[in-house]
């Protein structure tokens, strides 16, 4: 009988056994580990003066370095004072620290470098980080560190200590050791992809000036003989990248400008982010010079981020006056002082116009003679391309004074025609006058409309599984159409999405206008981190990033959405489809009646023989 009851036990577990859709619904509740650890420290140590390598040479106060904690810096979240996190990346933990100078250092520089330690265990690779740090123009030292990550580091917090040292003008040496405390997640780094899309920087021309070498004054022309300083304002637009071993060469279109300066090219060591640079040129202009406006073109080349090299260019326009003002003072001279141009309606002053809008162009001229009126002046434009249609019914304009160094403004309305390629296109403007007692006079000169294609582009996303099972490898493509005439740069995209894990970005590159590209992602499906549960649906987002001729960065947005699935679910729905898998489970339901009926028997003929026996 005992047999029978162990038979019954055993058959009634194995009943159980067959019923893995029961345990699947009810799955094991996972505690997750949530990071708390989102504080840093740091620490200033006490300053240390070692005086021992350079003899005092001043008894005045030695400078000191002292950390600013009330302002925020390019790559820093929050002030010292409000508690600065260092910030970590998917590859690099950023340290920025800025410093306070109490006295004048040798040189407006001091070095810097880091300690990362020693062990095997930390999460940094070593390399020599010891560099040079210039002042800025607030005489502030900015002390940055990208620090590059291992692969397979963990999390915790780790000390780096980062050691400036220098020298001040009176020879005594200044040191100071400030230690930040880094934490750092190994489980989920912060990945903002921005390792993976690097900018070039772009240096533009902001701004130029003529002084004489003279007098000094700044002239708004330039008359035949002069001696004048060209001073020439470089901009590095980029906000983050800092540029260096810059070499910038300038070149006269014009035979007539007659470079006095040492040399048509010039260094420059470097030029932090976001942070402008005057360059100057001495030019002596020919005697004999014809009037007009004459360009002088600038090229450079730099480096930056790693050694990456780039290039660029561009001119400045110089306003020459050919004759000698002393000898022509009974005929003045009129010159185009500026131009800018606006989109319509009420548009601002714009760097260049999209074809296929309207536009206005605002024209200033000047009077150069200091002594004479202007009368019955009539101005007309004309434009060279008849892609430029004139809006206004008139191209001509009349004035009926101009003062002595007076200035006026002609404004036209124009329309850049949508098919026009891009480029720049002169609008000519010729006028005359009189002067004096019924004198005629007249000039010419042009505004030059710097006309751009608008970029549009058609994005979308192919092979997106409606299903995943996790540890399965998936490719999800994309592609680009260029349905517009311009050209689009540096085309990527970047996925994102709970539980899929991309192997890197796709990137298509350049794209024509009217061509099509694609490229693809291999994605890692390795379950939900958000909720209580690895499996069901996952919402994400593939973002595509492109440039256009300018420079200027544009970003477009897909979404999609997945089911998840656990490795175990396909095998579970082809048992449940299997006939064989029904015959199992009525066997066994039919051997465990079985067996309790014969223990029930069992029972009721043993307590029978009880009965009769006690009789």
């Amino acid at each position: 009988m005992r047999s029978v009851y162990i038979v019954s036990v055993l058959l009634f577990f194995l009943c159980l056994s067959v019923f893995p859709s029961y345990a699947e619904g009810h799955p094991e509740q996972v505690d997750v580990p949530v990071d708390t650890s989102d504080t840093a420290d740091t620490q200033d140590t006490t300053d240390r003066q070692e005086t021992s390598d350079i003899p005092e040479v001043s008894p005045e106060t030695p400078a000191t370095l002292r950390i600013d904690n009330s302002h925020i810096y390019e790559g820093m979240d929050r002030s010292y004072s409000d508690g600065y996190l260092p910030r970590i990346t998917d590859r690099y933990a950023i340290i920025v620290v800025p410093l306070l100078c109490d006295g004048e250092l040798e040189g407006n520089s001091l070095t810097a470098s880091i300690d990362i330690g020693g062990s095997a265990d930390v999460p940094f690779i070593c390399r020599n980080y010891e560099k040079t740090v210039k002042a800025t123009d607030s005489c502030i030292y900015v002390v940055y560190f990208a620090i590059e990550l291992k692969e397979d580091h963990r999390g915790g917090s780790y000390p780096i200590t980062v050691k400036v040292w220098g020298t001040d003008v009176n020879k005594n040496k200044i040191e100071k050791n400030i230690t930040v405390y880094t934490v750092i997640d190994a489980t989920k780094p912060e990945e903002t992809g921005e390792d993976d899309i690097p900018f070039t920087p772009k240096l533009l021309i902001s701004s130029h000036r003529c002084i004489s070498s003279k007098s000094g004054k700044e002239l708004n022309t330039v008359y035949a003989g002069d001696k004048v300083k060209i001073i020439i304002t470089l901009k590095n637009t980029s906000k983050k990248e800092a540029v260096s071993n810059m070499t910038v060469t300038a070149s006269a279109e014009s035979r007539d400008f007659i470079l006095e300066s040492n040399s048509e090219s010039q260094y420059i060591e470097s030029l932090s982010a976001d942070s402008e640079i005057e360059i100057t040129y001495e030019y002596k202009i020919s005697d004999d010079i014809p009037d007009g406006q004459y360009a002088v073109n600038l090229s450079y080349d730099f480096v930056y981020r790693d050694g990456a090299v780039s290039s660029g260019s561009g001119k400045v326009m110089i306003p020459v006056n050919g004759k000698d003002e002393e000898k022509t003072a009974l005929t003045p001279k009129v010159l185009i002082e500026s131009y800018e141009y606006c989109p319509l309606p009420d548009g601002e002053p714009a760097d260049g116009i999209t074809a296929g809008e309207n536009f206005e162009i605002k024209i200033t001229l000047i009077n150069t003679s200091k002594t004479e009126y202007l009368h019955n002046m009539t101005v007309t434009a004309a434009s060279e391309s008849s892609s430029l249609v004139l809006n206004d019914r008139s191209n001509c304009r009349y004035i009926d004074k101009v003062e002595p160094g007076g200035r006026i403004d002609v404004v036209y309305e124009y329309q850049a025609q949508a098919d026009m390629g891009e480029g720049r296109y002169d609008v000519n403007i010729s006028y005359d006058f009189n002067y004096g007692d019924g004198m005629s006079a007249g000039g010419s000169g042009k505004a030059s409309v710097s006309v751009v294609q608008p970029l549009e582009l058609e994005l979308s996303l192919h092979r997106i599984p409606s299903k995943a099972t996790v540890s399965d490898t998936v490719t999800i493509g994309v592609e680009a159409i260029n349905i517009s005439r311009a050209k689009a740069y540096n085309l990527r995209a970047v996925l994102e999405a709970d539980g899929f894990s991309p192997v890197g970005n796709a990137f298509i590159g350049d794209l024509d206008g009217g061509a099509m590209g694609s490229s693809s992602f291999e994605v890692n499906i390795t379950g939900l981190t958000e909720g209580n549960f690895p499996y069901g649906q996952t919402n994400g987002t593939v973002t595509f990033f492109y440039e256009d001729i300018h420079g200027n960065l544009f970003e477009e947005v897909k979404t999609f959405s997945a089911v998840i699935e656990t490795p175990f679910s396909e095998n579970i729905s082809q048992s449940e489809d299997d006939p064989l898998h029904w015959w199992i489970i009525v066997a066994v339901i039919f051997t465990f009646i079985l067996g309790f009926t014969i223990f029930a028997v069992t029972l009721a003929v043993k307590r029978k023989i009880k009965d009769e026996y006690r009789r």
